[in-house]
This record gives structure tokens, C-alpha cells and sequence, in this order.
């Protein structure tokens, strides 16, 4: 699936992605996307989870509290840590103003990667990461569009990250 969806943000005119961690954005299939990002050929909107929204409920302790029972490692604060490093990992690239990135605060229970042809929706579950969870695949149509509008709505209430444009 990672040939595919980077062929797809190679071709793209637009990509957003709402995903929880943000250790994605990190991988090489989205290298090329962020570059054409920042070099000004492509839009691209991040949104990730807030880090200082006030709960209750705290979503990034609800997911970090998932994560413990499959990832020991995720405890005493190490999902938000992770979000924190990403988000600084994509305001380094926002200067061009071609990437905008936003905060989310609601629950952490999808990666939705959307271009102007496609949808990649993996769910995240309470029993494993992200990226091992399956990943499908929508064209235009009724799930598409319900992507789009369920990330549009996400990213009008997500709010900017202090110091970025």
C-alpha cells in the first residue's frame, strides 16, 4: 500500500492528512509530498492532535492509554511527547505557506490521508499501531466525499499552532 499511496501524493494537486501521532508525516512516502510542500507545488494541510487542549476527556491520554496495552513504552506522557516533536518536525517545513498545519482536539481513531482523486482512511484499534492496522483505499464518491467533509470540519474548529503563519 505505501507504493500506491505514494504514487498518489506524487500525483496529487492537494493533500491533507489528520492522523494522531504525526510519525508519518516523518516516513519517506511522505518525504516527497512535504517537499513539494515547502517548494510551493502542492498544498498540503496537517492536522494533529492538540497537545494542550483541555478535556476533560484528555484524547491523547484516552489513545495513549490504548497504546500501553500493545506498546509498553506508551506511558507517562510518551504519545504526547511524540506529537510535539512532529509538530515542530512539520512547523520546519511551513515557511514556504504552501503547508498549513492545524491542532485537533477530539478522538484519535483514524489517519485520513485525502488528495483531489482519493481518500486512505486506516482505523486506528485499541489493540495495535496505527501502521499495522489495514489501510483502504476510496475513490470519488459517498465515502470520499464523507472523508472530505469529516476532515474539512475537523480542520474549521482545529485551531493554529502558536508561532506558525
Amino acid at each position: 500500500m505505501a507504493d500506491d499511496l505514494r504514487a498518489e501524493l506524487a500525483r496529487a494537486k492537494w493533500v491533507t492528512v489528520l492522523t494522531s501521532r504525526g510519525n508519518d508525516l516523518q516516513r519517506d512516502v511522505f518525504a516527497g509530498t512535504l517537499r513539494a510542500g515547502s517548494e510551493g507545488t502542492k498544498r498540503v494541510r496537517i492536522l494533529l492532535p492538540d497537545p494542550d487542549a483541555v478535556g476533560p476527556p484528555d484524547w491523547i491520554d484516552v489513545r495513549e492509554a490504548e497504546a500501553v496495552t500493545f506498546d509498553h513504552a506508551y506511558q507517562g506522557g510518551m504519545l504526547r511527547l511524540h506529537i510535539r516533536q512532529n509538530i515542530s518536525y512539520v512547523a520546519a517545513h511551513i515557511a514556504s505557506g504552501r503547508i498549513e498545519m492545524r491542532l485537533y482536539n477530539q478522538p484519535h481513531v483514524a489517519r485520513i490521508v485525502l488528495t483531489d482523486r482519493v481518500a486512505y482512511l486506516t482505523r486506528y484499534e485499541d489493540i495495535r499501531h496505527g501502521q499495522l492496522s489495514p489501510v483502504k483505499k476510496y475513490r470519488r464518491g459517498d465515502m470520499y466525499d464523507y472523508l472530505c467533509r469529516s476532515v474539512a470540519l475537523t480542520w474549521d474548529h482545529a485551531r493554529r499552532p502558536a508561532g506558525t503563519p
